[in-house]
Parts: C-alpha cells; structure tokens; sequence
C-alpha cells in the first residue's frame, strides 16, 4: 500500500503544473498568431500620411492659384494703370495705337460737329439746343445729353462717354475728350478751321499734341 502511494506520489508529481516561471511569455506571443489586431503597428500611420499629403498638395495648388492672380494683376497695372487707367506718364507719340483705338469712338461725334461748323461757321453750343443740332447727326446708339455746360456722348454699351465743350465767347473754339484714367485726358480741339489731338497727362506735366489722322 505504501508502495501504492508513493507510486502515485511519483505521478502527480509528473504531471503536476509547472510554476510561473516555467513559461517565459515574449511580446510577440502575448496574442495568438490569428488574432485580429484592431490598432494596427502602422496602419493608422499610413493613412494619417496620406491625408497630411493631401492636405500640402491642396495648400500649395491654392498658394500658386493666388501667385499667379497677383502677378496677374501687377502685369495688368503694369500694362493698364489698372484701376486708375492710363497712367500720367503714358509715353504718347504720333498714331499711337492705344490712343487711335480710343479716338475712334469719338468718330461720330467729330463728324456731326464737323458738319455743324461747315454750315454755320462757328461749333454748337453745350446747350439744349447744341444738343438737338448734333443728335440730329448722330448714329443709333449713341446718346447725347446735356450734363451741366457740357455735353455728354455716350454709346449705349460703353462704361465711359466724351465730353463737349463751347462758349459764346469763342464761337470758334470746341473741344471734345475723353477721361483715359484718374488724371489722363485725351482732346480733340477745334479751333477755327484747325483741329488736333491733344494729350493731357493731368499732373501738371506738359500737354502734348499728337497726329493721329482721325477726325483732325
């Protein structure tokens, strides 16, 4: 019977769980093979990366967007004297093409007051009555109206009109222009049977007679 025992004795102690330091558990046993892991070592690394990316190539399309609107409009003031027009010291020179394009649209005008000179001998006057005798002349569209002692003629469509101006004191003298910008004018004076175009800077800088073979 003792021998029994201490048989069993034996195989208990065999088959007897081992202690804790049996078993060394290293990190990358902690979880079955086939686990499925939630966190990912670099899975939510990657796709913050690529949201990062992203982000920078839509900043850096809007920075170069914005560059290329703001050389834009420094080439625009640098070509146009945008948004005050024409700049003072625009260099003005016989058939300019920038000022021929503008004095065309006085073209009409000229003539209707060109023809009111050859019948009467002297211009119209800037009055009511001026400006019946010259929309007499005038091509459809355009629109002639008495703006204090002056004349306005605007086409319908356009933003800016010329001015007309005539007194009784010089019966002889007329003169027509056109703003070009804050300060910059450009005139078509009459003065007896001699007509010129005129160039006016504004900034008390010289005036300036150009040719530019339209209407004077």
């Amino acid at each position: 019977m003792h021998a029994l025992i201490e048989q069993n004795h034996q195989w208990l102690g065999r088959s007897r769980p081992r202690g804790p330091d049996t078993f060394k558990f290293h990190r990358h046993d902690a979880r079955p093979a086939t686990a499925i892991d939630p966190f990912p070592p670099h899975g939510n690394r990657s796709f913050g990366s690529n949201r990062m990316r992203l982000s920078i190539k839509r900043i850096t399309i809007a920075f170069a967007a914005l560059m290329a609107l703001a050389i834009a409009g420094v080439l625009t003031t640098w070509i146009i004297g945008y948004p005050g027009g024409m700049q003072p010291g625009y260099n003005a020179t016989d058939r300019d093409a920038r000022l021929t394009q503008v004095a065309r649209e006085a073209v009409p005008v000229i003539q209707a007051i060109d023809r009111y000179y050859s019948g009467h001998g002297q211009c119209p006057r800037s009055t009511e009555s001026g400006v019946a005798d010259l929309r007499k002349d005038l091509p459809e569209g355009l629109v002639a109206a008495l703006r204090g002692d002056k004349i306005e003629f605007r086409d319908a469509k356009a933003a800016t009109g010329w001015l007309y101006y005539s007194t009784d004191a010089e019966p002889t003298v007329c003169q027509l222009w056109r703003k070009l910008g804050w300060d910059p004018a450009l005139v078509w004076l009459r003065r007896g049977d001699q007509t010129r175009w005129i160039f006016v800077p504004g900034d008390g800088s010289d005036e300036k007679m150009i040719d530019l073979d339209i209407g004077g």
